[in-house]
């Protein structure tokens, strides 16, 4: 205690104390989040061997399936009607697409952006709109479901990453055939501009 303090000095010596106080609360919390990020950083790096390990772990016996289903096709063990032929290219090409989705997501562990990184090219839509109608066409029979492809007779080529474009096609269908009732439609028509939409429509 001083013998005389002057109302200045008492405001700075107020000032000092809630300064340091603050400043203490801030590097405590500054002390938190270096550890929460190194926590993270940790987690990270556990994830990111756990999806190496499980996608070497898959894609190994997806190679043997591969394997048979391509010396199925090329007729190695006999030849095939028109509809085991179907079956064995609907197969083959769904194993091959989950080959992909396995490198997509070994990416995406890796970029922190959490999107993967597309590959645009010219291509032309109308092939995968008929693969994804008639493959889900086998899956909702056995539901009861029928999928209808409503799309001109031919469409302009698009600009986009056509493994991307499969597997959104894909998982919107597979969607829509959850909810669906009786009826799944997917198309494509004409949009604004020089654009194309594509859709799905079902009666869930």
């Amino acid at each position: 205690v001083k013998g005389a303090v002057s109302a200045a000095a008492l405001r700075r010596g107020a000032l000092y104390a809630v300064t340091r106080a603050r400043l203490a609360h801030q590097a405590l919390a500054i002390e938190r989040l270096n550890a929460e990020i190194e926590e993270r950083g940790r987690q990270a790096e556990l994830k990111d061997r756990f999806f190496a390990a499980a996608a070497h772990e898959v894609r190994s016996p997806m190679t043997a399936v591969r394997a048979s289903l391509q010396m199925l096709q090329e007729g190695g063990v006999g030849a095939l009607n028109a509809e085991q032929q179907f079956m064995v290219d609907m197969a083959l090409r769904n194993t091959m697409n989950l080959t992909r989705q396995l490198d997509d997501l070994l990416e995406l562990s890796r970029l922190d952006a959490g999107a993967a990184k597309a590959d645009p090219t010219d291509f032309d839509p109308a092939l995968p709109l008929v693969e994804a109608a008639r493959g889900f066409g086998v899956v909702g029979a056995r539901r009861g479901v029928a999928v209808a492809l409503t799309a001109p007779a031919s469409l302009p080529a698009v600009r986009a990453d056509p493994a991307m474009f499969r597997r959104i096609l894909a998982n919107l269908l597979d969607n829509a055939l959850r909810f669906a009732r009786a009826r799944l439609r997917v198309g494509a028509r004409a949009g604004p501009g020089e654009t194309l939409e594509f859709w799905v429509e079902d009666d869930g």
